[in-house]
């Protein structure tokens, strides 16, 4: 057994007591939905999505002193705290937190705590995550301890605390790697023998290693190194390091069972420490868009004429970029996701703006229907749940590029498309008929219904789909000569009503 020392040489030390109102603890939970159990990662987790959690430690022997160089007994012999916090993302890269504790502790031999019943300062924290790509992430965070919590209590402090630190995330879902670096910026407390509480650096690094979807093992350290004596042994420079599993779902939150010892002789690293962190998640607050109901004609339906259209309208767009082809919305590169989210990569928004100009450009598509796929998660529930979600977001994005939401409708199709990739698809469910009047727009600006903010008004093209892009005459195509590249006369496609009945071919 390794004890960890709180180092105070003072003669009188059993006569006179000590100053108490200095935090000790090593080990403050991260509640953030992308943290680990103390090391806190740069990454927000979904906008407006809040985190509520508790975490239970208890540790043995936490505080001891010494004697004229020799151990003279335990300050506390054992210590448990319940820290309840919670945290909001903000935004996708940024979120607010607040955390409290309570503990209960056992005296020990000497320098017994004024108070056994304790509540600890109140901290509020910030971070923001400046750089974010799929596998890295890098951010600064603050927090502040304000000081409400319990004199002579080894858990509180009589003055304002400012933490600023830098957290950095490398990995995916199966590795990552979390470390976090900051400086606890503090008025000096002494306390009354050798030790002195100044201004810190503190370090952190957590490994997550996913053995499954909801299991994964995690080794954390944390250290923190007075200024005033750096990397020097002593009571300012403690280090521990812990290790367990955390069970995890993706939309509910996760649990996380570690235990840890001493590295190194410092205050509040503890002999033994046990940790039992619970984090929920709550539904997001983002209000749910109505989604539009995809009426689907059955194979036989009326008949339908086109009228010819002008020569210029049948030209087809050039083979690049978003276009018309098969009955579908077709792009040259795919709409790429973060691996196991609905988060668009960088790439995305400019194609999803060519799919919103080729929708424009088309007036006579009244209804597209974005069709979202994922096949990551290996559930059908949790796969279908992404789909949907990814087949909203390139929803609202289209609508944010002003697209109409009566033109549009989205639904998750679960793992895959016909390719087995994960992705969204672009369906034109419903045309419009030409006899149905003018394809015009009332020029009015788009609302947005999530939040009924307004973006510009439509430009609408004059193109009308072709034999090539029109999903009726794609399905149903009449046996003869017909060019794919020509649009026929309104009297060359009319549709049977009956299983017996031949279509039927008059000359234009």
């Amino acid at each position: 057994m390794t004890p960890l020392v709180l180092a105070l040489f003072v003669n009188q030390i059993l006569a006179q007591g000590l100053q108490r109102s200095v935090d000790t603890q090593l080990v403050h939970p991260a509640m953030g939905a992308e943290s680990a159990v103390v090391v806190d990662s740069p990454r927000a987790g979904e906008a407006l999505r809040l985190a509520l959690g508790s975490s239970w430690q208890y540790e043995r022997q936490p505080l001891l002193g010494y004697l004229n160089g020799e151990l003279a007994g335990a300050a506390i012999e054992a210590r448990q705290s319940l820290h309840l916090g919670a945290s909001l993302a903000v935004s996708e890269r940024s979120s607010l937190s607040l955390r409290a504790l309570g503990a209960l502790q056992r005296p020990g031999d000497i320098a017994a705590p004024a108070q056994r019943l304790a509540l600890g300062d109140l901290a509020l924290g910030a971070k923001s995550c400046w750089l974010r790509r799929e596998r890295l992430a890098l951010g600064p965070s603050a927090t502040f301890w304000l000081p409400v919590g319990t004199d002579d209590s080894w858990v509180a402090e009589q003055d304002l605390r400012f933490a600023p630190a830098l957290l950095g995330s490398v990995g995916g879902e199966r590795l990552e790697l979390l470390v976090n670096l900051g400086l606890l910026a503090r008025v000096a407390v002494d306390s009354g023998g050798d030790f002195m509480a100044s201004s810190e650096l503190g370090t952190g690094a957590a490994l997550r290693a996913s053995a499954t979807p909801w299991l994964a093992g995690l080794v954390e350290a944390s250290s923190r190194h007075g200024l005033s004596s750096f990397l020097r042994s002593g009571a300012e420079n403690p280090a521990e390091i812990k290790g367990g599993l955390r069970l995890s779902h993706r939309r509910l939150g996760r649990l996380d069972l570690l235990a840890g010892t001493g590295l190194t002789h410092g205050y509040g690293a503890s002999d033994l420490r046990l940790v039992v962190s619970l984090v929920g998640l709550t539904p997001s607050l983002r209000p749910e868009p109505e989604p539009q109901v995809v009426l689907v004609p059955p194979l036989r339906a009326e008949v339908t004429r086109l009228e010819e259209p002008p020569p210029q309208a049948v030209e087809l767009p050039a083979p690049t970029g978003a276009r018309v082809e098969h009955g579908h919305v077709v792009l040259d590169a795919p709409i790429d996701f973060e691996a196991g989210t609905a988060t668009l990569l960088p790439g995305a928004e400019p194609l999803l703006a060519q799919v919103a100009e080729v929708v424009n450009d088309y007036p006579q598509i009244e209804l597209l229907v974005v069709e979202g796929h994922s096949q990551e998660l290996g559930e059908a529930g949790a796969d279908f749940a992404l789909s949907l979600q990814r087949a909203r977001v390139v929803f609202e994005q289209l609508v944010s590029a002003s697209v109409r939401p009566g033109r549009l409708a989205y639904r998750g199709m679960g793992a895959g498309d016909a390719q087995g990739k994960p992705g969204v698809d672009f369906v034109i469910a419903r045309v419009r008929a030409l006899q149905e009047g003018p394809l015009t727009d009332d020029g009015s600006a788009v609302v947005l219904p999530w939040n009924g903010a307004e973006v510009s008004a439509p430009v609408l093209g004059a193109r009308l789909l072709g034999q090539d892009g029109h999903p009726i005459l794609v399905d149903h195509k009449l046996p003869g000569s017909v060019e794919v590249e020509e649009l026929p006369s309104g009297e060359s496609f009319i549709e049977a009503l009956d299983d017996e009945e031949e279509p039927v071919e008059e000359s234009p």
